[in-house]
């Protein structure tokens, strides 16, 4: 193999490993949660990374972050609404945006239920 073919080699090898890497993620993309159903207190609570918001027909799961720019938004029990401190965005306890500069919905939660009484939730990590 001459110099030039070896270049092109190593150079294609360069170009493709980090390639994989980010195809196959490289590491998880989602972290399991795992809840006991009936722990879940009623009403909002917050726990590693997710807002959950209970009542007596359904179990709505969003992801804690801000659709603006990822910060943490915590909830406004005064107004009943959820809120990022970093940039002011607002979301209705439904995870729908109602005030910017955040401009999509938090990002809704599906869940497994288990016999066992638990839920498995997969977030974004």
């Amino acid at each position: 193999m001459d110099r030039r073919e070896a270049i092109k080699k190593i150079s294609f090898a360069l170009l493709c490993i980090p390639g994989l890497v980010f195809v196959t993620g490289g590491r998880p993309r989602f972290k399991e949660l795992r809840l006991q159903r009936d722990e879940i207190p009623p009403g909002v609570s917050i726990q590693d990374g997710v807002l959950i918001v209970k009542d007596d027909k359904e179990l709505k799961i969003f992801s804690q972050k801000c659709t603006h720019l990822g910060c943490n938004v915590n909830y406004d029990n005064v107004n009943g609404i959820f809120v990022c401190p970093c940039h002011g965005s607002r979301f209705a306890i439904d995870g729908t945006n109602l005030k910017g500069p955040a401009t999509k919905a938090l990002l809704k939660l599906s869940y497994i239920s288990n016999q066992d009484g638990s839920i498995v939730v997969k977030v974004p990590i």
